[in-house]
């Protein structure tokens, strides 16, 4: 297969990059050169911003590509446009963030989703426009991966390695909310197998796209970090109320924890991924997503920067003891 990656040299673009090699494809990656060429010194490189010069693409032909940075209506819908006469099959990695009740409630893809840019999560409304700009301009001929966590060496946001970095410092951890609450993650590289399977299929249609429902703890999270790192680190559990009056942000500064500040408890993770499952979605088992991801960061684990708006921060000592201090 000729595939061609809009993206394709950070995290998930990355992933799918690989696993594409792996199955034996041709690849074309069309990016801005500004980060992570060196990765797949073998492929076809084309340098444009899709925004602007999708022209370097014409006169060419593809099996499918997979779009792994589209954010917005307008961008996608003039990438698909463009590269409908081109393109047999169009993957777009879209988010579970599209949806407007989760985490709050328990969704499948008949969930109902965000509808306006002008709504407080920019990010999910928009990526619910891009979907339907994608279907409008190739009709029959997407799929949409609607990913929630994401994790995996290359993570650019540094959510895992945050808890990697922390842990393996050892001594008093600070860990949120309820021990035995369960979530769900994909590795990029199970999604990229799923994206590429669909890709080789003509498979078309929308998939939420993580592991299964409880799929591990946040304890067995934090103790997997624990034994893959070798720390001697003790987890001191705190509600999240606690938490969050000391001013420590879910999600942001405690990566993997969501907490609804409305109603003083932490929020579930319920996405229902039969429907991709079905299709030939896999997970593979937490420690191995963990320990791959630990290897990376001891290597050095360096992305340029890219999206570092969204960064994680580094642990803070002095929060992380307050916040302890207060629990006691």
């Amino acid at each position: 297969m000729d595939l061609l990656v809009l993206g394709g040299t950070v995290f998930v673009g990355r992933a799918i990059v690989d696993a594409a090699l792996s199955r034996g494809h041709t690849v074309t990656v069309f990016h801005r050169g500004q980060h992570g060429e060196d990765a797949h010194p073998g492929v076809e490189h084309v340098h444009g911003d899709r925004k602007t010069d999708l022209g370097l693409l014409d006169g060419r032909r593809w099996d499918a590509v997979v779009d792994t940075c589209g954010f917005d209506a307008a961008t996608v819908g003039t990438s698909a446009r463009h590269l409908s006469a081109a393109v047999g099959h169009y993957g777009f990695v879209s988010s579970v963030s599209v949806y407007k009740d989760w985490p709050a409630v328990a969704v499948d893809e008949t969930g109902a989703v965000k509808g306006s840019v002008d709504e407080e999560d920019q990010y999910g409304a928009g990526k619910v426009a891009a979907e339907l700009a994608a279907e409008a301009a190739m009709p029959g001929r997407v799929m949409v991966s609607r990913p929630g966590l994401i994790a995996g060496p290359f993570e650019n946001i540094g959510r895992l390695p945050y808890w990697l970095r922390r842990i393996a410092q050892g001594g008093e951890v600070l860990a949120p909310g309820d021990p035995d609450e369960g979530r769900q993650w994909i590795d990029a590289r199970d999604l990229a197998a799923f994206h590429l399977k669909c890709a080789e299929e003509r498979t078309v249609g929308v998939f939420n796209t993580v592991g299964p429902p409880a799929q591990f703890t946040m304890r067995e999270l934090l103790e997997t970090c624990r034994d893959v790192t070798g720390s001697d680190a003790t987890f001191t559990w705190v509600d999240g109320k606690v938490i969050t009056d000391a001013g420590v942000a879910p999600w942001t500064e405690l990566p993997v924890w969501l907490w609804d500040a409305e109603e003083d408890v932490s929020q579930t993770w319920n996405v229902d991924v039969t429907k991709a499952q079905q299709a030939g979605l896999t997970a593979r088992p937490l420690r191995e997503t963990v320990a791959d991801t630990w290897a990376w960061v001891q290597a050095g684990a360096d992305l340029g920067g890219y999206r570092s708006q969204y960064a994680v921060p580094d642990p803070d000592p002095e929060k992380e003891k307050a916040v302890l201090a207060a629990a006691r």
